[in-house]
């Protein structure tokens, strides 16, 4: 097991694409830390810097308080899974086990010790004698990780293992991979565009976009205190509701109106700067208003779609108005939703698409900068 620490790293191609910027970063001794972000945002460009496949322009690498930065890959003491398994198809699985053994010279009762181990571990003892052409998508995940891990590196890197496997098999393998990592302690570095992947899996997760960070922190955590308005909306299925708002001061307190509807605060000043925000609220913290379209205190909206999952409806409504090109940010801009999108448990009498509805919060409504997206505030709209 080994630390990670990444100071100042950036990487801008021969093109001027500029992939990461400035990323500083510690992993600790075990843990299990998820990088998670869009296509671009430079996820896998960190884990190929960190295993010495390419050269940063800008930073250094530490592993285990080792400055690896200007060593070679092999000289690392890390191993990368990939998304498409690049394994040997002309060697069984045994033999892609003992592979980076050979390469290493370990003595052949030692090979063939880890190998059964790894094996027994992944539970692949039947499987040793075939190749990968005989494999199901899972059989194949689990041989390219026995074969990092066969290693017994200091750091393992995974570059989207499970994207390639359906649904139900992502699930099932998420859980068990999880439960591999903390069996075996290795220092782990998983990359990921799937949202539930990194909230279900990692220890801590990073969100990253454009090449730099946005937000560090436990997944409960970042659920629900997102630091800006893209991780809000980033994370979470559907993700976070995102509507614009003014803040203003109302006698002795304040009052926040959105799309017509409008909420008094408690007295004092406002919970942050008066004028123009950006209002952000779960799908979980919306329900429908009793007293159907015109209800005080509620948001007037038509339903666009109906989602039955069998656990839950997800309903989605045509966000009221236009999103505020001018006022906000492209921090904001880029997270703002077309719809507004509420769960809803099963057994509620659901509407139709075409239905006006009124919508009512049921929890904490999140105030970020329309400009630069921070978040500014927190405060409770039960109503």
């Amino acid at each position: 097991m080994a630390t990670l620490e990444l100071q100042g790293l950036s990487k801008r191609y021969p093109d001027g694409t500029l992939a990461l910027e400035g990323l500083d970063l510690a992993v600790g001794e075990g843990e299990l830390l998820v990088l998670v972000g869009p296509s671009g945002c430079g996820k896998s460009t960190l884990l190929r810097l960190v295993a010495g496949l390419e050269v940063p322009t800008a930073g250094r690498i530490r592993i285990g308080g080792r400055d690896v930065t200007g060593l070679p890959p092999q000289a690392r003491d890390v191993a990368m899974v990939f998304q498409n398994y690049a394994l040997y198809p002309h060697l069984s699985v045994a033999g892609n086990l003992e592979f980076p053994l050979r390469m290493r010279r370990v003595p052949r009762r030692e090979r063939r010790r880890r190998v059964a181990e790894v094996a027994a571990l992944l539970g692949l003892e039947a499987l040793l004698g075939r190749r990968p052409a005989e494999l199901s998508g899972g059989q194949r995940q689990r041989v390219a990780m026995g074969r990092a891990l066969v290693r017994r590196p200091a750091l393992l890197l995974l570059d989207e293992p499970l994207s390639n496997l359906d649904a139900r098999l992502r699930v099932q393998l998420r859980a068990e991979l999880a439960a591999l990592q903390r069996r075996m302690g290795v220092t782990t570095v998983h990359v990921t565009h799937d949202q539930a992947e990194a909230m279900t899996m990692g220890h801590r997760v990073a969100v990253l976009r454009a090449g730099r960070l946005e937000q560090l922190g436990p997944p409960e955590a970042l659920y629900r205190e997102p630091a800006t308005a893209f991780v809000a909306a980033f994370l979470g299925s559907p993700g976070m509701n995102l509507l614009p708002g003014r803040l203003h001061r109302e006698g002795r307190g304040w009052a926040l109106e959105v799309a017509g509807a409008r909420w008094s605060g408690e007295e004092g000043p406002p919970p942050a700067p008066e004028g123009a925000v950006a209002v952000g609220v779960r799908p979980e913290h919306l329900h429908l208003a009793r007293g159907g379209p015109g209800s005080p205190a509620g948001l007037t909206l038509t339903v666009a779609a109906v989602e039955r999952l069998g656990h839950e409806i997800l309903l989605h409504a045509l966000a009221p108005g236009e999103a505020p090109a001018q006022a906000w940010g492209e921090a904001v801009r880029g997270a703002w939703p077309p719809t507004v999108a509420l769960r809803l448990p099963a057994r509620e009498r659901t509407p139709a698409p075409g239905d006006r509805v009124a919508v009512r919060p049921a929890g904490p409504l999140h105030l970020f900068d329309p400009l630069g997206g921070r978040r500014l505030a927190m405060v409770d709209a039960t109503v």
